[in-house]
């Protein structure tokens, strides 16, 4: 059983191909990082809108609890 040698491959080579990999994984982590932010960015807003109306609800039920002021 004979196996054909590998190509030799140069350090430069390699140090080449070990660059682009490294360069593409920091690119997918910037895309990764870039999702979570924008998520962030969305789930702060909602938090913030349903914060508002929780106190315009908030506030309209307390201004339907007072009692009306009666003429004299």
């Amino acid at each position: 059983m004979t196996t054909t040698p590998l190509p030799k491959t140069s350090a430069q080579t390699k140090f080449a191909e070990m660059e682009a990999r490294q360069k593409e994984a920091l690119r997918l982590e910037e895309i990764a990082l870039d999702a979570t932010r924008a998520k962030t960015v969305r789930l702060r807003a909602l938090r913030e809108e349903q914060e508002r109306k929780d106190q315009v609800e908030k506030e309209s039920a307390a201004a339907a609890k007072r009692p009306k002021k009666r003429a004299k």
